[in-house]
């Protein structure tokens, strides 16, 4: 897509950077432990957004099958 789609990250601890993130996104693309933050971040900036952006909240990037195996791999089954 080119020059349609830019890819910028911020950290949910980082304010600063998630802030101009929030004023400059169409969609902003966010894991489960950050959404709360994100949706925060949101709200506080409505006033200055003439339209919010879509969040998209996914799962865990490993499934839990695969946390699972590693655990018995590396014997912290009995944890």
């Amino acid at each position: 897509r080119g020059d349609e789609l830019l890819v910028v990250t911020a950290q949910a601890g980082d304010a600063y950077k998630l802030n101009a993130l929030v004023r400059s996104s169409r969609t902003i693309i966010c894991d489960q432990a950050s959404f709360s933050t994100v949706k925060m971040s949101i709200s506080g900036a409505r006033e200055d957004l003439i339209r919010p952006p879509q969040v998209m909240c996914f799962g865990n990037y490993i499934g839990a099958s695969s946390i699972e195996l590693l655990k018995r791999e590396l014997g912290l089954d009995g944890y």
